[in-house]
């Protein structure tokens, strides 16, 4: 059967899962000489496809070799990146995690020790999760970015590819969300995506694509933390590995004019009381693309989600 999110799974198998116990790694003493990906123009998207060294984010392609402030080719950043929730325990901003379950390495995929992976090919990788009942259920994922525009940031956009391999019984939901310096974190239901229960008969990798365009205040020199939480979320057995690729994030100016009422697009296969279960004060509008390997696009329908936290139409859950 399909499951719900397990609020209290999240509080009592790690402190620092929830979001009271992540609020030391996240926002913990302000240092100046803190790297993270840095937004220093507006209007002006920054990538990461793993692919290729970033400043500060990544060092060359990612080969699943762990997390370190000063990054060796093949290493995330952890100024800029934290991975809560795996069974070596949890990953603080600047901390360095070089073994275990940080880093498992290379996969094309269909591996079974949990842990964080490199997923993909020699040309096209992946940052991604082998969940297992220690590793990741729940966990979460964060990437924290600043503000170096020299203004104050009105709207920022962000966009990435979920990646999944479907090939055991169990389900997992992956939800996005974001929080901006000390803030709590607000949850984006509309992008929320749950694997399928039941394997493919000949599992392979699958795309789904999220991207969304939220109204929020960030200072100059403010943080933007963005999150993607997973957990099981129904059926038995071992677990699908997980992924996100292709991340970009733009930020533009504040601007003062009327703005109409919140609305939100997304696929048809958000589940629906997902959408219900949360509540923002903040516009946001969303795009929630779902592709297959192949790259082709589902139609999407329009919600306003405030007012009727209604389902597309087409809405199968």
């Amino acid at each position: 059967m399909v499951g719900t999110w397990k609020r209290t799974r999240i509080t009592r198998r790690s402190a620092a899962a929830g979001l009271a116990g992540i609020a030391a790694v996240l926002f913990g003493g302000h240092r100046a000489s803190r790297a993270d990906l840095v937004i220093a123009q507006l209007n002006s998207a920054h990538h990461v496809t793993f692919d290729a060294a970033v400043p500060d984010v990544l060092a060359g392609p990612f080969a699943g070799l762990g997390l370190d402030p000063l990054p060796q080719p093949g290493q995330l950043d952890s100024d800029s990146w934290a991975v809560l929730g795996l069974k070596d325990g949890d990953s603080a901003f600047g901390g360095s995690h070089a073994a275990g379950a940080f880093a498992r390495g290379t996969s094309a995929g269909q591996v079974a020790t949990g842990g964080m992976y490199a997923f993909g090919s020699a040309v096209d990788r992946w940052l991604g999760i082998q969940p297992t009942s220690l590793d990741f259920t729940p966990g979460s994922v964060l990437l924290r970015a600043r503000n170096a525009t020299g203004s104050t940031v009105g709207r920022f956009e962000v966009a990435y590819d979920l990646r999944y391999l479907n090939d055991q019984p169990r389900a997992t939901g992956i939800r996005f969300g974001y929080a901006i310096d000390g803030g709590p974190f607000v949850d984006l239901a509309p992008l929320a995506f749950v694997t399928p229960l039941g394997p493919d008969a000949s599992p392979g990798w699958k795309t789904v694509g999220r991207s969304a365009v939220i109204d929020g205040l960030i200072p100059d020199v403010g943080r933007l933390y963005l999150r993607w939480l997973g957990d099981d979320f129904g059926g038995t057995g071992a677990r699908d590995e997980i992924g996100i690729d292709n991340l970009s994030l733009a930020f533009s100016p504040l601007v003062v004019s009327p703005e109409p009422a919140s609305w939100v697009l997304f696929s048809a296969g958000v589940p629906a009381f997902w959408l219900a279960s949360r509540g923002s004060n903040r516009k946001v509008s969303t795009i929630a693309r779902s592709r297959s390997a192949n790259r082709s696009a589902r139609s999407a329908c329009t919600v306003n989600v405030r007012p009727t936290r209604r389902p597309c139409s087409s809405d199968k859950w």
